[in-house]
Order: C-alpha cells, then sequence, then structure tokens
C-alpha cells in the first residue's frame, strides 16, 4: 500500500480509482491501502481469477455475501448513468460507509 499511499499524497483527489491488470499487484495494493479499484481484462489476470468461491472468501469479506444476496433481489439493476445524489460530495470524504447502510424493509 506504501506505493497507492504515496501516489495519493502527491495531488488532491477526491474520489481515486485504482485500475489495473493484476489482482495479485494492482488489486491486492488497492484493496491494503483501502482504495476502491477496477479490474481490466488486459494483463496477465482474467475475468475468471476474479472469481473467488464463497468458501474460498477471506473472513472479512464473509458479511458481503449475505448482503449482496439480499440487496440484489431489494435494490433495481444499474443499467444507466445517473446524476450523483445531492448529498454525493458530503458522503465522498465519509469511511466506513457499509456501518451506515440503510437496509430496506
Amino acid at each position: 500500500p506504501a506505493l497507492m499511499q504515496d501516489a495519493l499524497a502527491r495531488g488532491d483527489f477526491r474520489t481515486p480509482l485504482v485500475v489495473g491488470d493484476r489482482l495479485d499487484t494492482d488489486i491486492a495494493g488497492a484493496n491494503a491501502a483501502g482504495l476502491p479499484s477496477l479490474m481490466v481484462l488486459t494483463g496477465v489476470s482474467t475475468a475468471l481469477d476474479a472469481i473467488v468461491a464463497d468458501t474460498d472468501l477471506p473472513a472479512d469479506q464473509q458479511a458481503f455475501l449475505e448482503l449482496n444476496a439480499r440487496l440484489a433481489r431489494e435494490w433495481p439493476v444499474i443499467d444507466r448513468q445517473q446524476d450523483p445524489l445531492p448529498d454525493a460530495e458530503r458522503w465522498a470524504a465519509v469511511s466506513a460507509k457499509r456501518d451506515r447502510l440503510e437496509m430496506p424493509g
């Protein structure tokens, strides 16, 4: 994560996104630095490499299984770009957003 932290220190970024084509370096580094990432299929890693069996998910990510399954049933599919919500800027700097997630029903 030192490389990612150093890159962040060199600019004034609102919403950084790490784009990489290797799961073991680019994406792993972003995760270690607590940054969002996007894997592109131009390098060594393939789409198949990005799929993890539920049984192989690290313990700190197990909660996402139930959350994803529940929200996939309740929230609409996002199929087009929309304008940001009015309070998007306020939420950009908030950490631990999952703890603030308001669940439907």
